[in-house]
């Protein structure tokens, strides 16, 4: 078994020498850290008064906290989850409203070309 624990985002290679045989064997490993994308919570859910008619829940908001891989982040939202929920970056804040009750998911991706990351997040609106 071998263990490799990332120090810094990057790329690198070992290569290893099997030298106990008259034949020795030689292995290399190209290893990439990264830094991960990380979205907390991974659902949120926002609640509408049971009162509150469709489309009239203004200021009903849950937020979630965006650490790791390379700022800016972005969201991606199909038409579908625009109609439950809208969503906003700020930085490091992903801010849902909730539009009607439904549940749905959005994509939140970081700015990286050599190593793009994506993080689903999961919505309720209840």
């Amino acid at each position: 078994n071998l263990t490799v624990t990332g120090r810094s985002q990057g790329e690198t290679s070992a290569t290893f020498i099997d030298d106990s045989s008259p034949f020795p064997k030689t292995a290399t490993f190209h290893i990439t850290v990264i830094n991960p994308l990380i979205v907390s919570p991974q659902s949120v859910s926002v609640n509408i008064p049971m009162n509150v008619w469709m489309g009239s829940n203004a200021g009903r908001t849950a937020v979630a906290s965006l650490t790791g891989g390379t700022a800016p982040y972005g969201v991606i939202q199909t038409p579908e989850s625009a109609r439950i929920a809208t969503t906003q970056i700020s930085g490091s804040t992903l801010t849902v409203t909730g539009i009607t009750r439904g549940t749905t998911s959005v994509l939140v991706k970081d700015a990286s070309i050599a190593y793009p990351q994506t993080f689903i997040v999961n919505i309720t609106v209840n």
